[in-house]
């Protein structure tokens, strides 16, 4: 398994020795999309890392991950973090 940065290919387990601080941000992905919301919650969860999820109708986040809802449209989310 890999992330994919523009047109590098990192595999997780090189990031993961690097304790790097995770935080996995998903805009708009809401239950008619669970494999982005599933991607999101296991790179949270591997990394031991943070979810920050802004959905107006979705928000909610499993219990076990660590993380943030937004329930709220991206924009409007965004908008009150700056």
């Amino acid at each position: 398994i890999s992330l994919r940065f523009g047109i590098f290919k990192i595999p997780l387990n090189e990031i993961k020795k690097s304790q790097a601080k995770l935080v996995v941000v998903e805009i708009g992905a809401g239950k008619a999309v669970p494999s982005v919301r599933r991607k999101s919650e296991s790179l949270a969860d591997f990394f031991n890392g943070q979810l920050i999820r802004i959905n107006r109708d979705a928000a909610d986040i499993p219990n076990g991950i660590i993380g943030v809802e937004f329930q709220s449209t991206g924009l409007e989310a965004i908008l009150s973090i700056l």
